[in-house]
């Protein structure tokens, strides 16, 4: 018996050593998101502002609670006037306020207080809401039925209406009062709004817990917190993640909103309180003063639309990414 060796002609070869190299899911997700360029915007302005954050006392010129200019309010630096004690200087650079502190070294320590509140409140929404719709979506039966009745209560409040009632009740107590109202904030937002997250992270099990590979990790006897925590949480990754880079932008504007009413963040006036003022403590002061210093409402605005417009393009960019069927 013989046998005749193929040859492939050498204008046609395929050199089957050169070939694309495999990427893994999430590889195949970071490529896709990379080549999205509003998202990779937004990644960059996220990143600017973290690194603000992170460095302000080293970027702010002034401590933001410090009075400076004689305590009088001061314009922008390239405003000038016949007023010497108000005409724009280059040591305060977006002026000061009513009473004549640094607005500049403010948006810059005003940054520290929205990324916290935009990233505490999702990580205790995350501990409810994944637990609840593990638990719920596996259990199934009366467990399923309760826990999800427990969530529709607690989803039929108007979350608006029902975080300023918090923050207003608690505002006096020691809750209240606890890192200048931030820890009732993070408690406020999380605990009506991890409703989503748990129907979402529910839904996500439902479809999970009926393929084969679940089945097969039960019949060989592998322990339900393995399979949860092990199989099924890690295949659901994708919804959280999009959905919490969404949720962030909503408790941004919610912490700006809630302390522009009144009932949010306490300014600080301890000149060693690393969370010293906020956006929305800006916003408040800038309203009151809009007829006469406009800018100093201006300034807050321009950030915390950039910074949510950031999240917002990366939670786009991230939905597209993730999503199994896009090519």
């Amino acid at each position: 018996m013989t046998t005749t060796a193929q040859t492939v002609p050498k204008s046609g070869a395929i050199d089957l050593n050169v070939m694309r190299k495999e990427r893994s899911l999430w590889g195949d997700a970071w490529h896709r998101l990379s080549r999205n360029r509003a998202a990779v915007a937004g990644i960059v302005v996220i990143v600017f502002f973290i690194l603000v954050a992170i460095f302000a006392p080293l970027l702010a010129p002034f401590n933001p609670t410090i009075q400076t200019s004689n305590n009088s309010l001061r314009l922008p630096s390239w405003v000038h006037t016949a007023d010497q004690s108000r005409t724009g200087n280059f040591n305060n650079l977006l002026g000061t306020d009513a009473i004549g502190r640094d607005l500049f070294s403010q948006l810059i320590y005003g940054a520290r207080v929205s990324l916290i509140v935009g990233f505490i409140p999702q990580v205790l929404i995350l501990a409810i809401g994944v637990t609840l719709g593990l638990v719920a979506g596996f259990a199934g039966g009366r467990i399923d039925n309760l826990l999800m009745r427990f969530t529709d209560i607690i989803y039929a409040f108007p979350d608006t209406l029902f975080v300023i009632t918090i923050a207003t009740a608690f505002r006096e107590t020691w809750v209240g009062q606890a890192f200048n109202g931030l820890l009732l904030i993070f408690i406020s937002f999380s605990i009506i709004t991890w409703t989503g997250m748990a129907r979402l992270v529910r839904g996500q099990v439902l479809s999970l817990k009926e393929k084969e590979f679940i089945e097969a990790a039960r019949a060989v006897g592998v322990p339900t917190p393995t399979i949860l925590f092990r199989h099924i949480l890690p295949n659901s990754l994708a919804p959280i993640i999009v959905a919490v880079t969404f949720g962030i932008p909503g408790a941004i504007i919610g912490e700006a909103v809630l302390t522009f009413i009144g009932v949010g963040m306490r300014p600080s006036t301890n000149a060693n309180n690393p969370f010293p003022t906020s956006w929305g403590s800006m916003l408040l002061d800038g309203y009151a003063n809009i007829n006469s210093t406009p800018y100093m409402l201006l300034f807050p605005v321009i950030c915390v639309g950039l910074l949510t417009m950031a999240f917002t393009f990366l939670g786009d960019g991230l939905r597209d990414a993730l999503d199994p069927r896009e090519q």
